[in-house]
């Protein structure tokens, strides 16, 4: 009986085979896992666009376009499209699914940009726990100079979303735009 030395190479080329075809299998159960995250939040986003403006976020959007008007420059409108995408985000930092922050924000621009064309946004996040939380947002705002160059910016929409943590924190965000 003689060896044939295409043999083991035949097995490597199984074994290769076998291999990528989980890879593969992998790959596509990670590219369905993505796709159903991803519609949850838009499903989310839907949701959120649906609920009118809280009175936390009407009062964020009343004292910025107070500031606004006090610097001479016209005020923001509200638009429930924008909110819902920074209510998500909110909601998110508010129950732990992202970090206090601004990861993400490409997401959020790109999910806003399918609704509402712009040429510009800026967003603005913070957290805080006291007796007047829309108003110490704000205040803090205008105390850093990034946040307070959004808030004078060059913008004519905005989106505002507040959501309370289960400790009791406020998150805000708040998004700016530039229309076409």
């Amino acid at each position: 009986m003689r060896k044939s030395y295409y043999q083991p190479i035949f097995g490597l080329l199984l074994l290769l085979a076998v291999c990528c075809s989980g890879c593969e299998a992998l790959l596509q159960a990670q590219a369905t896992r993505q796709e159903r995250r991803k519609q949850e939040l838009i499903d989310r986003i839907d949701v959120a666009q649906q609920q009118s403006h809280s009175w936390e976020e009407e009062k964020i959007h009343q004292l910025v376009n107070q500031h606004r008007a006090q610097v001479k420059l016209s005020p923001l409108s509200l638009r429930s499209e924008i909110s819902g995408v920074a209510r998500v985000h909110s909601q998110n930092m508010a129950n732990g699914t992202v970090e206090f922050g601004h990861d993400g924000f490409q997401e959020r621009a790109t999910q806003i940009y399918k609704m509402i064309a712009f040429q510009k946004t800026a967003e603005n996040v913070a957290l805080n726990n006291t007796p007047y939380p829309c108003r110490a947002a704000v205040q803090g705002w205008l105390r850093s100079q990034g946040h307070k160059q959004n808030i004078e910016g060059n913008y004519s929409l905005t989106g505002i979303g507040v959501a309370q943590s289960t400790g009791g924190g406020y998150y805000f965000t708040q998004i700016f735009l530039i229309s076409r």
